[in-house]
């Protein structure tokens, strides 16, 4: 049965700020966390050894936070795309620096549409059906007639 008393709560509590800070602070001991947070060792190890859920839904919170810097970044990376290709517009930019500013929109349009790649369902269908045949004529007779 798991302890829910309040000392256990705190020791918890406790433990679980240790695991943080050294998840965030890569330079950090587990000593020294322990030390800042005011807890044992022992009693961190100790709980970390029984806290399977709390660690995995920790790991969740951290991966999530994770996924909002990327997304943070390529919010920041799209507005700085977008003043280079404005910035390349303007008059008296050297034909130089538009066709890299060409050669730039040409790759985020190539990785766009890689990202989102779309087929031509009829066209699909086709390929995958293969030759249409008729009765009565031979495929080399529709051949020629293709020629």
């Amino acid at each position: 049965m798991k302890d829910s008393s309040p000392k256990a709560q705190i020791q918890k509590d406790k433990a679980l700020q240790v695991y943080t800070l050294i998840l965030t602070n890569p330079d950090i001991t587990q000593v020294a966390a322990c030390a800042q947070i005011g807890i044992d060792p022992k009693t961190y190890r100790k709980w970390i050894a029984l806290q399977d859920e709390a660690l995995a839904q920790l790991e969740q919170t951290r991966i999530e936070i994770d996924r909002l810097d990327y997304a943070d970044y390529l919010t920041k990376r799209s507005e700085i795309s977008n003043q280079f290709v404005a910035d390349a517009m303007k008059p008296g930019v050297s034909i130089t620096e538009r066709i890299k500013a060409l050669e730039y929109i040409d790759e985020k349009i190539n990785e766009f549409s890689s990202r989102y790649h779309t087929v031509d369902v009829e066209a699909e269908q086709d390929l995958l059906s293969g030759p249409k045949t008729e009765a009565g004529i031979s495929s080399s007779k529709r051949m020629e007639d293709h020629t």
